[in-house]
């Protein structure tokens, strides 16, 4: 994260268009910035009104720091992405099934929508839905096509526990000794969540209780339905380090929502 600052400098001094602004801001919110996000996207949005991109990222941000009121003025059909992020299950669950009868291929709509079957207990759809998808062998033989990939290669993990038979548990835990001896690499945030996920799930509880509180050591906010929704952290919602990473990451989302307006008007844009 700490070369990101000169990353940003070299691309304002180079470069002035819609474009170089969303890279900015895709940037910041790496960074944590997500103020500076928005109004980094605002100033792309300016330049191009006519690109419907723009608003359905400003919807995104502003979700991102718990505004739903805001996100939903920006999107107010929202879609799946939104949806996602309002942890709206349900509507997501019925968007997500009419998409998938036009567009059967899409792994994406796959992903999004066997979590929120999963966030909903209904494991067994989980299944269903996953089972055209390669996984869990693309993960293990290393033929990864997205970050997405891997999440659903965790929701597939939860699914199998959350049914909780003997022979469903015996491969959840494979998975989850698969997950936590391989090669680590990226956000201290996303890896702490997803660590934590597969040490619950070998009942590994202290350990996953330990390394849970990593999450606040990231600059980038945690997804919400990670760390709330997942079925492996469904036991630690009495514990401690469980409810001060959750405590800590709605405190950031409160500054942020604070600082926004004074950030909005230092840039000089408006929603």
């Amino acid at each position: 994260m700490e070369k990101l600052p000169p990353v940003i400098t070299d691309i304002e001094e180079l470069f002035d268009n819609a474009e170089s602004y969303s890279v900015i801001a895709w940037l910041k919110e790496m960074s944590g910035e997500v103020d500076q996000a928005i109004a980094w996207t605002l100033r792309a949005r300016d330049l191009e009104p006519e690109n419907p991109d723009h608003v359905y990222r400003l919807a995104d941000l502003y979700a991102t720091i718990g505004d739903f009121e805001t996100a939903l003025q920006l999107e107010p059909q929202p879609g799946l992405g939104l949806l996602f992020q309002m942890r709206r299950w349900e509507e997501l669950i019925d968007q997500a099934e009419f998409l998938m009868i036009d567009d059967p291929s899409n792994i994406d709509i796959r992903f999004m929508l066997s979590f929120a079957y999963n966030a909903t207990g209904q494991f067994e759809s989980t299944l269903h839905v996953l089972s055209t998808t390669g996984l869990p062998d693309s993960v293990i033989d290393d033929e990864v096509r997205s970050i997405a990939e891997l999440e659903a290669f965790m929701t597939l993990m939860n699914a199998l526990a959350g049914i909780g038979t003997k022979e469903t548990l015996e491969l959840a835990q494979s998975m989850a000794d698969y997950w936590e001896t391989g090669p680590w690499h990226g956000d201290i945030g996303w890896l702490a969540t997803w660590r934590a996920c597969g040490l619950a799930i070998l009942d590994r509880h202290e350990e996953a209780l330990q390394m849970l509180p990593r999450v606040k050591e990231s600059a980038w906010l945690a997804r919400q339905p990670a760390i709330r929704d997942s079925w492996c952290f469904g036991g630690y919602a009495e514990e401690p380090a469980y409810l001060d990473v959750l405590r800590e990451q709605e405190e950031r989302r409160a500054r942020l929502r604070e600082k926004l307006p004074a950030t909005l008007a230092e840039f000089g844009v408006e929603l």
